[in-house]
């Protein structure tokens, strides 16, 4: 699976808990967030290579979505779902829609640290 590299561990452990190994493509300086240039690189080598992920994570940092236009297009060319980690960026918006509902599984987290809190923990993976 591929996910964002800048992001907290929580992004990349379910990958690992499958048995899977995350292959993390990296920010772009616009938003901090997963960089379509590089996915599409990224989503290029992995098809001639004949392994496609299952999926990508794509995680909202800051308050703000990633570029979601760019990455669900290149997605959607190959076949791959879109996992979007929304845990820092409940609330926000991208051109109308809110952070969360673009790809086919939207996750939130509800920790100490974040938007909105349950204090411990407790994750919502809406859709």
């Amino acid at each position: 699976m591929f996910c964002s590299s800048l992001t907290f561990v929580a992004s990349a452990n379910p990958i690992l808990y499958q048995g899977a190994e995350p292959v993390f493509i990296d920010s772009e300086p616009e938003t901090w967030n997963m960089s379509p240039r590089a996915l599409e690189r990224a989503m290029d080598a992995a098809r001639q290579e004949g392994k496609l992920p299952k999926a990508v994570v794509v995680v909202n940092l800051y308050g703000q979505s990633a570029k979601m236009d760019e990455i669900l297009a290149i997605c959607g060319r190959y076949g791959v779902p879109v996992v979007e980690d929304a845990a820092e960026s409940l609330g926000s918006t991208y051109k109308g829609k809110k952070s969360g509902t673009f790809g086919k599984f939207g996750i939130y987290s509800f920790n100490g640290n974040k938007i909105i809190t349950t204090s411990g923990g407790g994750n919502a993976c809406l859709r």
